[in-house]
């Protein structure tokens, strides 16, 4: 009988462990579950957060204020991101910081409290965000603290989650820089987010474009059509953060007035020089004014501009290492010291003698590229008596563009080894030499040169190896690409396509030095057969 009860006692002590292992087992794959969906969550509310930011007059971003939850602990408002709290139910902290403390500005103070009762004084001032005003925290950085280690970078937010199951979520004094990394070190165990002020301004320089919307006393974000901001704005907004490619589109005529610090487009040594595009959101151009007293824009960067006139008195310098390229535009003076630009279809010059007594375009070293569509002029007028363009240095590549220009006893003055250099266009596979007309005389064919000396005198390129080439490749097929020779780069090019049913889908160098390429796409499901030809215009590396 006794030993039936030990036999007893024996099953029901292996029942008990085996059942605890399995509880234990799925607890376990419970909070490892939890973990796995917590962490992709608190990154996208990290996410959401930069994307909110907003930047300051002179371009300092800043995070949203937090919203206070039923408890009054701080919270990532649901205009931010509906994302804010844990698989399991509980809402993360949030602990945004200013970086740094903008103590000049005119703020409302607040408070953060976190999840453990920690308060901590904010200051925020209103700013646009989805169609209204919101608070943004423009005063209350980031303590150090004493157990952190050296060098620990300066952060923009935290979002703080509690530990996977549980419902007590840390203070953000709780958070500690050690190891090489932030870590909730408090007597509450968590996990936290981090977002770094490199996060947010990397934030806005992904592969995708950051498109603005900019209009003359805008009092928006800028960040759609509805709720434009000045242009000036952008641009503050644009030095700021330095996005890999920046498309601000010009709301209504204008003017859109820059200020004296928008003149500084050039680059700043971060490794994140962006291109900038500038274009008129409707088919009227926008007129771009400089401040009072005009200026000249020093570009450094790659700088875009289409449907743009310039106002009298706001030149163009294009330093080395930038690059201009216009189109459907009026310039009032361009000037190339080092860098590149192309003056593309419908893109003019009308100088304006206070910028310039001498010529409307002046190259000093560099290139610059002129093409226009067949059948139309490209006017470059400097007034009566005056040069057009003025090459002491550098060269002019006449890309097939028949130009008009204001009579003078020559239309260009070449010196100090500046050159000239004529190329045809393709008219049905003819080549057709480019002419100039100045005033009202006769055409005259434009003729490749090179100078030699500062008195400006020249010779013509025949006999001479051409600076500039063009190169041409024929592809059975609907893309091909033409390959400059390995002494030369690729400044500009053109795509011609044999058949109609296709469309061209895209073109360019593809961010490379070395080839043109053209690609098209078919308009209908049965396409003709397709033969295409690329031409890539190639200059000789400086």
């Amino acid at each position: 009988m006794i030993g039936i009860f030990i036999l007893a006692v024996v099953v029901v002590a292996i029942a008990a462990a085996v059942g605890y292992s399995l509880v234990t087992e799925i607890k376990t794959g419970e909070i490892v579950s939890m973990a796995g969906r917590n962490a992709p969550r608190m990154d996208a509310a990290v996410s959401a957060v930069a994307a909110a930011a907003r930047p300051l007059s002179g371009g300092q971003p800043v995070v949203p204020a937090p919203s206070a939850d039923s408890s009054g602990r701080a919270v990532l408002p649901t205009w931010v991101t509906t994302e804010g709290a844990a698989p399991w139910g509980v809402s993360y902290g949030y602990c945004p910081y200013a970086v740094p403390d903008r103590l000049d500005l005119a703020a409302s103070a607040a408070e953060a409290v976190g999840g453990q009762g920690e308060r901590r004084a904010i200051a925020t001032v209103p700013l646009r965000a989805e169609g209204t005003d919101r608070p943004f925290v423009v005063a209350g950085a980031r303590p150090a603290r004493g157990d952190d280690d050296p060098d620990a970078p300066s952060v923009a937010a935290f979002v703080i989650s509690p530990v996977p199951g549980s419902q007590k979520v840390p203070d953000c004094g709780s958070v500690v820089w050690r190891g090489g990394r932030f870590r909730v070190a408090g007597e509450v165990p968590g996990i936290v987010a981090v977002l770094s002020t490199e996060r947010l301004r990397d934030a806005a320089t992904g592969l995708g474009a950051v498109f603005r919307w900019a209009a003359p006393g805008g009092t928006g974000d800028g960040r759609s059509r509805g709720e434009p901001a000045p242009l000036s704005t952008i641009l503050a907004e644009w030095r700021s953060i330095r996005p890999t490619r920046t498309v601000v589109r010009l709301v209504g005529q204008g003017p859109h007035v820059l200020s004296p610090d928008d003149l500084d487009l050039l680059p700043r040594n971060t490794g994140r020089e962006g291109s900038l595009n500038l274009l008129s959101d409707q088919e009227a151009r926008a007129l771009l004014a400089g401040p009072a007293g005009g200026g000249r824009v020093d570009v450094g960067i790659d700088l875009s501009v289409a449907g743009i006139t310039v106002s009298n008195a706001l030149g163009m310098t294009v330093r080395g290492g930038g690059r201009l390229v216009a189109v459907s535009s009026t310039l009032r003076h361009l000037l190339l010291d080092g860098g590149d630009a192309v003056l593309g279809s419908g893109a003019d010059i009308l100088l304006d003698p206070v910028l310039d007594p001498g010529a409307a375009a002046r190259v000093r070293g560099g290139i610059l590229a002129l093409e226009e569509a067949a059948g139309s002029r490209k006017t470059v007028s400097a007034g009566a008596g005056r040069a057009a363009f003025a090459l002491q240095g550098g060269t002019l590549i006449v890309n097939g563009a028949d130009l008009k220009v204001d009579p003078a006893p020559d239309w260009i003055s070449v010196e100090n080894g500046g050159r000239v250099s004529a190329l045809p266009r393709y008219v049905g596979g003819t080549a057709v030499t480019p002419s100039v007309v100045a005033g009202a005389g006769e055409a005259a064919l434009i003729r490749s040169r090179v100078s030699f000396g500062l008195d400006g005198g020249s010779v013509d390129d025949a006999g001479i190896e051409a600076g500039v080439v063009q190169i041409a490749e024929t592809c059975e097929g609907p893309s091909c690409a033409a390959s400059c020779p390995a002494d030369r780069r690729v400044v500009s090019g053109d795509c011609e396509g044999s058949s109609a049913g296709w469309a061209l889908r895209s073109f360019g160098t593809g961010g490379g030095t070395s080839a043109w390429s053209c690609a098209w796409t078919a308009l209908t499901s049965s396409p003709p057969v397709m033969q295409s030809t690329a031409r890539a215009t190639c200059a000789r590396i400086r």
